[in-house]
């Protein structure tokens, strides 16, 4: 039987090394033996064992038996993954006292953590989450349009990955435009025809082919542009920048403008028996 990489990338989760997680694994899974067995299961070397099955000890993990030669005996699987999940409870529970007195540090010093200094009209922000979550704290604070640009799929995970904040926006009235390829299929218009019905400020526009610029504009003060090419947000190294320059704006609404002027509105057949 072989130790399975799935097993393994479960334990270096719980913040054991990826050796570590494979002599762990190897002892549960032959029971007592001896450090040359548990090297040949684990494809540890024999030197490396010995250091870790020691580590392991320590970890409440392995015992050692009083035998010549030295055997060894991992405790349960059960056992041992709740001494894992505790030990990494403990690590954040102190993590987060340390994140609280840094930031205790940090007032009591009266340091503006947001920087006093005029922020850069230009940035680059990169990583899926953290895009996210610019664009989230965009719709919740635009107080009079969203205009986007980009591929249909783009447009489709934007409306129902932030479909939450979107019905509260609603209530400020928002504008929201969006220029987008028309979809391959009919049901794809359906999904984004059904999100229209239950947003009526927003208005969506079709171009033939994806607009060559994939961008997102918020109350025409700031901009988002995809710098990678973006047909959804699962893009490998997705990185937008984004500006609050007053001539890429003045840019970026007149490209936008004049591409909404020459797109067409489109509804599929079926919408109009649904």
């Amino acid at each position: 039987m072989e130790i399975q990489e799935e097993d393994v990338r479960t334990l270096t989760s719980l913040d054991l090394t990826y050796r570590q997680a494979r002599v762990y694994l190897a002892l549960a899974m032959t029971g007592r033996t001896t450090i040359k067995n548990v090297s040949k299961v684990s494809k540890v070397s024999r030197h490396d064992t010995y250091r870790i099955i020691a580590i392991l000890q320590k970890l409440g993990l392995v015992e050692r038996g009083l035998t010549s030669p030295a055997t060894f005996k991992a405790v349960s699987l059960k056992e041992g993954l709740a001494i894992l999940l505790q030990r990494q409870k403990k690590e954040l529970s102190r993590t987060q006292l340390k994140v609280e007195k840094l930031f205790e540090r940090f007032k009591e010093q009266n340091i503006n953590m947001f920087c006093s200094e005029e922020e850069p009209q230009f940035t680059l922000i990169s990583g899926r989450e953290r895009i996210e979550s610019v664009l989230r704290g965009d719709i919740i604070t635009t107080q009079s349009s969203i205009d986007l640009s980009g591929t249909w799929e783009l447009f489709r995970e934007y409306i129902f990955e932030f479909s939450e904040n979107f019905r509260d926006a609603g209530k400020k009235r928002l504008c929201f435009k969006a220029l987008i390829n028309k979809p391959k299929t009919n049901s794809a218009f359906l999904e984004i025809t059904q999100f229209l019905k239950k947003n009526p400020a927003c208005h969506v526009k079709y171009t033939q082919k994806a607009t060559p610029i994939s961008m997102l504009n918020t109350d025409k003060s700031t901009v988002n542009l995809f710098t990678t090419e973006a047909t959804t947000f699962f893009v490998k190294n997705l990185t937008i920048m984004r500006t609050t320059n007053a001539s890429v704006e003045k840019l970026v609404c007149y490209y936008f403008e004049n591409m909404w002027t020459q797109a067409e509105e489109y509804l599929p057949k079926a919408y109009y028996f649904a």
